[in-house]
């Protein structure tokens, strides 16, 4: 069962090499564009500040392109992941599991070229700029502070894109899919924005700082429970709604 699961993951992977490639429309490319420009948009004014850095950009850029990513499988160029003799119940299930799957893969990736950049850099420097590297760096005065249940929230945050997202790419016409993904995204980015105005002032910028504040917030632990409920029984409700539209029989004549 494991090897089967194995070689579907590898299935969807090379599903999305091969229609990544022949993407040439360009009203498709546009519209990932626009996507692109609004999430930058949001998320600096959600996320930016002196205790920011790319990592918190991608917390949800990471999601976003995997849910993309899936949608173009299912929805657009050649359907690979229906070529092989298999039930549309596991088709559905490797379809959540090859998002989380994607997601990591997505984010060592980041990480491998973000290290191999920053090396790259501080060979540069030390080769023409020497004095610069054999300074001592000044010693860091600012109060840290533990982000651990931002992380957390992110981490869930980040779930419940993977999930919702692709429960929305099995919806058929692209007109009703577009408009859910619309309403997901602005009552994510509103309820994240909501909890932002209510945090309290990162004492080390004196700024409201979403993951600092969020983490010194005296309701952080309660958000958090109340958020993991919320979240198991979407994601529940993610899996049973891909699962209706798409493997019922009455509902496959409208897929």
């Amino acid at each position: 069962m494991l090897k089967k699961v194995f070689g579907y993951q590898r299935l969807l992977l090379n599903s999305i090499l091969f229609n990544s490639s022949k993407i040439k429309n360009q009203h498709k490319l546009m519209i990932y564009y626009f996507i692109f420009i609004i999430m930058a948009f949001m998320n600096y004014v959600l996320f930016f500040g002196k205790a920011a850095s790319l990592n918190t950009f991608f917390y949800i850029a990471l999601p976003v392109t995997t849910v993309c990513l899936i949608n173009n499988i299912i929805n657009n160029g050649e359907r690979f992941f229906e070529s092989v003799p298999v039930s549309r119940k596991f088709i559905v299930f490797n379809m959540f599991l090859f998002s989380i799957v994607l997601t990591a893969i997505l984010y060592l990736l980041l990480n491998i070229f973000g290290i191999a950049f920053v090396w790259l850099l501080v060979g540069i420097m030390y080769m023409f700029f020497p004095s610069h590297i054999d300074k001592t760096p000044p010693e860091i005065t600012n109060q840290i502070i533990n982000t651990t249940k931002s992380n957390i929230l992110m981490l869930i945050v980040v779930i419940l894109i993977l999930f919702v997202g692709t429960s929305i790419a099995f919806i058929k016409r692209w007109k009703t899919r577009a408009g859910y993904f619309t309403l997901f995204s602005a009552l994510g980015y509103g309820l994240l924005f909501i909890l932002k105005i209510n945090m309290p002032i990162s004492p080390t910028t004196q700024k409201i700082e979403f993951f600092e504040s969020f983490s010194i917030m005296p309701s952080a632990n309660t958000i958090l429970l109340i958020l993991a409920l919320v979240a198991a029984l979407v994601w529940y409700i993610s899996i049973a709604f891909a699962y209706k539209i798409y493997c019922r029989k009455n509902f496959i004549s409208n897929y």
